[in-house]
């Protein structure tokens, strides 16, 4: 089981997360990113300045994703 979190801009399009099975095949955050963002209602993950976080560090796209990991996706803050 993954938590998969979502804050920012991606919270507000999509909700505040999820926990899931990892799909046969997802093992990194591009290829989760991928299989999130191609289901209906999830584009946002697809868009640039979505970033991402493996255990509150963050990750690239081919960070490995494990079982029991928690990953988030975020947009970009701004302010000051």
């Amino acid at each position: 089981m993954v938590r998969v979190l979502f804050f920012g801009r991606v919270a507000d399009a999509i909700g505040r997360g999820l926990d899931i099975e990892l799909p046969e095949g997802v093992r990194t955050v591009g290829e989760l990113r991928r299989w999130l963002g191609g289901q209906e209602g999830r584009e946002m993950l697809l868009k640039p300045g979505v970033r991402a976080s493996v255990d509150k560090e963050v990750a690239g796209e081919d960070a490995p994703v494990r079982d029991g990991a928690e990953v988030a996706f975020f947009s970009l803050f701004s302010g000051g």
